[in-house]
């Protein structure tokens, strides 16, 4: 009844996977934790995917909640914009090594932890 209606049956094309591109590692040294991630991933999201216990308030760099102190790979990180550099102005104490998080994109390995203040 209703031939017309029925769906017709699709052959299974398989789906090719995705290439990410270069994987580079991410190590988190509050939580004891090394992940491969490609090259690009912004920190954020690579904390959240994992479920990282860094924590992130505003996102856009304004509340330094997620302050960090880059132990290795500062130079695989996105350079730093202005509104970040005066963040840490106020918040890192002269601190070098500090980064917002919220502000990184991953370019290379790096290696964090939390940077309390």
């Amino acid at each position: 009844m209703f031939g017309w209606f029925k769906k017709k049956k699709k052959e299974s094309d398989p789906t090719p996977p995705v290439d990410d591109g270069p994987k580079v590692k991410v190590t988190f040294e509050d939580d004891d934790v090394t992940v491969d991630v490609s090259v690009g991933a912004l920190l954020p999201d690579v904390c959240d995917e994992q479920g990282l216990s860094l924590g992130f308030g505003c996102r856009e760099g304004g509340c330094g909640t997620c302050m960090i102190e880059v132990l290795e790979g500062m130079e695989n990180l996105s350079a730093r914009n202005e509104s970040e550099d005066e963040m840490l102005e106020i918040m890192a104490d002269g601190n070098p090594n500090a980064r917002l998080a919220c502000q990184c994109e991953v370019k290379g390995d790096v290696r964090f932890r939390t940077l309390d203040m």
